[in-house]
């Protein structure tokens, strides 16, 4: 096989490799979660926020009720709302819904999850364990792959501030 027909081949696997480290899925119950990620945290320890695409299969509802990791000191649920010029995260107390037949999806600027007091920076490249806590289906636990998706780098700048407890 020539060169160039062998450089099309690695990309065409490289591809089709990335594609499928990114379209995870992990199950509980009727619960299916998919494409876990967070972003590289900020400076030297700092904070990072993890989202996902929880979808329900089954006719009855659930709630995302806790979430815990090894990797930094808290983890909470977050959602995000805006007071002016400023993004105020707030923690969810209730959990966050997941209706019967439907999704949530958590993602920059609605539903997240915090990563806070990180035990070390997280870099684009590595995972992160994450413990989801579901009120009825139980526990499961999900690699979050640290990455930049597009539109984070303006996201990363503006001006937060987190209220928690």
């Amino acid at each position: 096989m020539d060169t160039w027909k062998k450089f099309i081949l690695v990309v065409a696997l490289s591809t089709t490799m990335g594609n499928i480290a990114t379209a995870e899925e992990y199950n509980v119950g009727a619960l299916k979660i998919e494409t876990p990620w967070a972003r590289p945290s900020i400076g030297k320890k700092g904070n990072s926020a993890a989202y996902m695409t929880i979808m329900n299969t089954g006719g009855v509802a659930d709630t995302l009720v806790a979430v815990a990791t090894p990797r930094a000191d808290k983890a909470q649920l977050h959602t995000r709302i805006y007071d002016k010029d400023i993004v105020r995260m707030r923690h969810v107390k209730d959990g966050i819904p997941v209706p019967a037949h439907g999704e949530v999806a958590l993602k920059p600027g609605g539903y997240h999850i915090m990563l806070m007091r990180l035990d070390t920076p997280i870099k684009k490249g590595e995972s992160v364990p994450l413990i989801l806590t579901f009120k009825k289906a139980g526990k499961v636990t999900v690699q979050a792959h640290v990455q930049m998706k597009p539109g984070m780098k303006g996201h990363m700048n503006k001006k937060m501030e987190h209220k928690h407890k």
